[in-house]
């Protein structure tokens, strides 16, 4: 009887876990990131927003602006499909080259992106708390890092 119950348990927590569980190999999976997304607060605004370039790339920027509303950095993003695997592309102004992270886990409503050469960020997480909702985690060594929680401003086609 128990063995029936452990066995009816894993198969339930498959056909959750599946349900929930996208391809990793198609950028299409990605497809809610597609927009403009901002945090605002007493120091400052951030902004992250993304374009659907091809079947097989977005484009993004992000920004961060002082309480003054003055920039005080610029990211060029990109997500690339490539050999079936996904990376996200970030270039920063201090950086000659970008850095890519290996996007390695996702679904309906989380994407990992991971680099664990880099120095900082090695880990990029996007969970969707909802289709206008967003926490941006970016973390180091030792769980050290920062979060960004995002509202989507609008959609981009």
């Amino acid at each position: 009887m128990m063995k029936n119950f452990v066995i009816c348990c894993c198969f339930i927590f498959s056909i959750i876990t599946n349900a929930n569980a996208q391809s990793c190999t198609s950028i299409t999976a990605l497809n809610i990131i597609v927009g403009e997304w901002i945090q605002q607060d007493v120091k400052g605004t951030t902004k992250e927003t993304w374009k659907k370039i091809s079947d097989k790339t977005f484009e993004g920027k992000g920004q961060v602006f002082d309480g003054a509303g003055k920039i005080q950095s610029v990211e060029t993003l990109r997500l690339v499909e490539m050999s079936g695997e996904i990376f996200y592309i970030a270039k920063v102004d201090d950086n000659e080259f970008p850095t890519a992270f290996k996007l390695t886990e996702c679904s309906t409503s989380r994407f990992v992106f991971e680099n664990s050469k880099h120095d900082f960020p090695k880990k990029l997480t996007y969970d969707f708390r909802d289709q206008d909702n967003l926490l941006v985690s970016v973390m180091g060594d030792a769980n050290n890092g920062f979060k960004v929680s995002f509202t989507r401003i609008k959609p981009i086609m």
